[in-house]
């Protein structure tokens, strides 16, 4: 679960479109995050092996990079939104 969690729940109770553009940047968030971890791990490992396509491990690592990017972007665009309507993150991290 993400630590902003309750933001994202305080958004959807009011109705916020600020909610739906939180969710699918934490969405891409993790979806670029997990990959790009696994294929740093990866790719010193494949690399030890002749003929071993660690470049595919790398270009896993790059695409992935852009997804957690984007997804990071839309996680900011839903903070600005909602502090456009007055609601602040801190306020309710605090609660």
């Amino acid at each position: 679960m993400s630590l902003d969690y309750p933001f994202y729940l305080e958004l959807k109770k009011r109705k916020s479109p600020a909610a739906k553009w939180w969710r699918v940047g934490d969405v891409l968030y993790y979806l670029g995050l997990v990959p790009a971890i696994l294929s740093l791990i990866a790719t010193p490992i494949l690399s030890l092996f002749e003929n071993a396509y660690w470049h595919y491990s790398l270009g896993i690592f790059m695409i992935s990079v852009i997804v957690f990017i984007v997804g990071s972007s839309l996680k900011g665009k839903s903070y600005r939104m909602a502090a456009k309507e007055g609601i602040n993150p801190d306020v309710i991290k605090g609660e």
